[in-house]
């Protein structure tokens, strides 16, 4: 059984990889699609998503609950995103940044709970200019009380 965290990891990856104009988007995103990857996003790479699930936290109000269908107590946990966009102008990274919005919400946000929270971006330039943005978004979910499934 799969830890739920990384299902709902994996299923906004799977989301981005079908990031491509000839599915209706701006960009060509699908083929540089990864999570936590441990270096710098290269210009080759361009554009490209990385995927950070970097908090979970659960809230006071789920002690008590229980799952209707099973009457076992659960936990309300909300998980924090960041996603690391880059590109290679600040009309690219605009138009990656709303295809990453339709992505999660024609893909992901029907079976979990997505609240966007908000974007920042900046250029920089070392060789050629590359502009990065941070796109940020709180995933809802249940599991069972002190579980890692749902």
């Amino acid at each position: 059984m799969a830890i739920l965290r990384e299902t709902i990891v994996k299923a906004i990856e799977t989301a981005f990889k079908t990031i491509a104009v000839a599915n209706g988007y701006h960009t060509a995103l699908a083929s540089h699609v990864t999570i936590w990857v441990p270096r710098p996003l290269q210009q080759l790479d361009l554009p490209a998503v990385n995927i950070r699930d970097i908090d979970d936290t659960t809230e006071d109000i789920s002690l008590g609950a229980t799952d209707t269908d099973t009457d076992a107590a659960v936990e309300t946990h909300d998980m924090t995103v960041e996603l690391d966009l880059v590109a290679s102008t600040a009309t690219a990274i605009r138009s990656l940044i709303m295809d990453c919005r339709k992505a999660l919400r024609d893909n992901v946000a029907a079976t979990y709970d997505i609240t966007p929270v908000g974007d920042s971006m900046e250029a920089d330039q070392d060789e050629k200019i590359v502009v990065g943005a941070t796109l940020k978004f709180n995933v809802r979910y249940l599991t069972a009380l002190w579980g890692e499934t749902s």
